[in-house]
């Protein structure tokens, strides 16, 4: 749950989402411009302060042979690695490792790793509540040489994601360091000094007898930031195994806090969370004391009675005190087995192809005799036809479902369906649940159309029929113009839901947002025309976009079937340019990030303007397009900063007024001042 949190707050910060909804929380007094041109600085040479290096992390030398137990998987990424071939690229980072005691570092590992992209945390946040880890995205790595030194070539940044350099030595703690390559640029970290790491060390025993329990196995996992880019191999945790006295140790820990887990065949698991060592301390123990093992076991099985093989079963623990989870697949006769329990209550869930989740509840752990019965998934006949019952052969099936007081649909877990040549326009969807659905149909020539909604009670024999009428939809016609009334070919016209708002919120969550209307595009002829075909009746709001023109919105569009609705006359304005250099400690910033928001137009109805881009190798910057005239922020942070967290202090302190006018380019200087 913590690591959930981090998450969250690095997407607010990252993102984006904390300039566009939460900076007027840290208000700071911001320095006005835009009303004159301010003279800037030219730049010669490219003055960087690389910020200080942070140096926590972990490192412990990989084991991992045999059967891939728990403990192996973690160290699955460092036992198959092969070598990696660096590739032919202009720019990258440089740099020389030395120990806590001055001395070169040789053949430690260099990895150079992409973040995570704030489009992508939604997926993140999704893979980690179902207990899934998330993999580092290895760009190019390497080891030191002798004398400690290592160079790395990649790929020139572009986008929100940045890359971070770990560096992994033996016994030390690892070395992160955030960065953004810019185009034909070497990134100098100059002499890197990495920290001795802490050890954590004790005995596991059996709770009762104390007596030691050899080949227990010990996984410490990192807490926090360690999450969103992990360092490979360690993405699972760092495994040790006890010797035959029951002792372990792990060296080149960070000062925490993480989290430790013991478990052994047998015996339950038992984990001690945020484990942290004093400033002062190098050693820390921490003994497990593991109680004995409990097994749930069972079978799972059909409607009939009939086993149900390779079906996937898991005993999460009611009390919120018991972390012990178990997991197993039933065998060719339905049963399985879940050992490794902690005493208590417990529910079971099973899942397989084909048939319902299903959750039995409570069931206690010792129970030998547990019963789980799956429901088949229902299926139904969707049939799809023209207006005038003609049916449609070809058409992309996807399952929407639906709740009592909402005018949206929601997604489904079905995936989309391509059906081509369907008899009659029928076809055959399985693998439906209990629950309320509505179906939408798409094909070359047609609008997007929808069925009646309708609701899966539980399993049926005899699959029910839903029908799907589709139609020609409305249209949009409408004609683009510039301030003397001239027609504007070549732009893009787009038609986008009514309660569309381009944001970082929206950009987010894009990929789990559904969308119920018509979404076209289509590009003005010479004389400025443009008409959108095949629409969904709905309100909609269409955006126009050309380079030599600020992007516009007309909202409040109402299609209806088989008509056409003419929006008129669309005013495209000049509107003005934003260009600046970034400051910082008195020098030009390299590679900072530049945010600008605005809410411009009709304040009833205002239009949000957000861009984000990052400056070049001497801290200049340009906005990549034509804004509409009005008022801005912009807003500045280092990319460099080991904690994102500290980013909301740059944006406190480098807040600038901006003001943007038709025809005109403004130049900003945006200055993150010292505390």
């Amino acid at each position: 749950m913590k690591n959930l949190l981090v998450v969250l707050f690095i997407l607010l910060v990252g993102s984006g989402l904390f300039l566009a909804f939460g900076s007027d929380l840290f208000h700071s007094t911001p320095t006005p411009q835009g009303q004159g041109d301010p003279e800037l600085p030219t730049l010669d040479k490219n003055d960087q302060n690389p910020s200080e290096i942070d140096t926590k992390g972990i490192e412990i030398e990989p084991k991992s042979q045999g059967k891939k137990t728990e403990e192996q998987k973690a160290a699955q990424g460092r036992s198959e690695r092969t070598e990696f071939k660096q590739p032919e690229h202009p720019q990258g980072v440089r740099g020389r490792v030395i120990s806590f005691l001055g001395q070169p570092v040789a053949k430690a590992k260099v990895y150079l790793l992409k973040e995570i992209p704030p489009t992508d945390m939604i997926r993140l946040l999704a893979m980690m509540q179902q207990g899934s880890g998330i993999r580092a995205q290895i760009v190019s790595e390497t080891r030191t040489d002798a004398l400690g030194r290592f160079t790395l070539r990649a790929p020139a940044t572009k986008g929100e994601a940045g890359y971070e350099v770990h560096i992994v030595a033996p016994k030390m703690k690892i070395m992160r360091k955030k960065l953004r390559l810019l185009p034909k640029h070497w990134e100098d970290l100059g002499l890197i000094r990495l920290e001795q790491g802490k050890t954590l060390f004790g005995q596991v025993r059996q709770e009762k007898t104390k007596t030691p329990i050899p080949g227990a196995t010990v996984l410490i996992r990192l807490t926090q930031m360690n999450v969103l880019v992990p360092t490979p191999g360690f993405e699972d945790g760092i495994p040790a195994k006890t010797d035959s006295l029951g002792r372990y140790e792990v060296s080149g820990l960070p000062d925490g806090p993480f989290e430790a887990k013991a478990f052994a065949r047998g015996f339950g698991t038992i984990i001690k969370p945020d484990i942290a060592f004093t400033h002062n301390e190098k050693r820390l123990q921490q003994n497990f004391d593991l109680p004995r093992g409990y097994e749930i076991e069972g079978w799972v099985v059909d409607a009939d009675g009939k086993p149900i093989p390779r079906a996937s079963v898991e005993a999460i623990p009611f009390s919120t005190q018991n972390p012990t989870r178990g997991t197993d697949r039933t065998d060719q006769d339905g049963h399985f087995a879940i050992l490794g329990l902690a005493s208590g209550q417990y529910m079971i869930k099973a899942e397989a192809s084909g048939f319902v989740t299903t959750e039995k509840k409570p069931v206690k752990a010792g129970d030998k005799e547990c019963q789980v019965v799956l429901e088949r998934q229902s299926s139904i006949l969707v049939r799809v036809l023209s207006k005038r019952g003609s049916p449609v052969r070809n058409y992309r099936l996807e399952v929407k479902t639906w709740f009592e007081g909402q005018e949206g649909y929601g997604k489904s877990q079905i995936p989309p369906v391509e059906v081509r040549g369907a008899k009659k326009g029928t076809y055959e969807l399985s693998g439906l649940n209990p629950g309320n659905y509505v179906l939408q149909a798409e094909s070359l020539d047609y609008a997007k159309s929808f069925s009646q909604k309708f609701r899966i009670a539980g399993n049926s024999t005899d699959p029910r029929e839903i029908v799907i009428h589709m139609s020609k939809g409305g249209s949009i016609k409408g004609r683009v113009v510039d301030l003397q009334g001239r027609p504007v070919a070549g732009a893009s016209v787009r038609s986008l839901d009514n309660s569309f708002q381009d944001n970082p919120l929206t950009r987010i969550f894009a990929t789990m947002m559904t969308v119920n209307v018509s979404q076209k595009s289509v590009v003005t002829d010479r004389k400025g025309n443009f008409t959108l075909k095949l629409m969904t009746p709905a309100t909609y709001q269409i955006e126009i976009n050309h380079p030599a023109f600020s992007k516009t919105y007309k909202k409040d569009i109402v299609v209806r079937d088989e008509q056409v609705t003419h929006v008129g006359n669309i005013l495209l304005r000049k509107g003005g340019r934003v260009e600046g250099i970034v400051i910082y400690k008195g020098a030009p910033l390299a590679g900072a990030k530049i945010s600008l928001s605005g809410r411009v137009g009709d304040p009833k109805k205002p239009q949000m303007v957000y861009e984000n881009v990052f400056a070049d190798a001497k801290g200049r910057f340009k906005i990549p397009r034509s804004l509409p005239a009005g008022d801005y922020e912009i807003q500045a942070s280092r990319t460099n900063l080991a904690n994102p967290i500290l980013a909301i202090a740059d944006i406190q302190r480098s807040t600038t007024h901006v003001v943007v006018r038709d025809g005109q380019t403004t130049r900003v200087r945006v200055e993150i001042k010292s505390q």
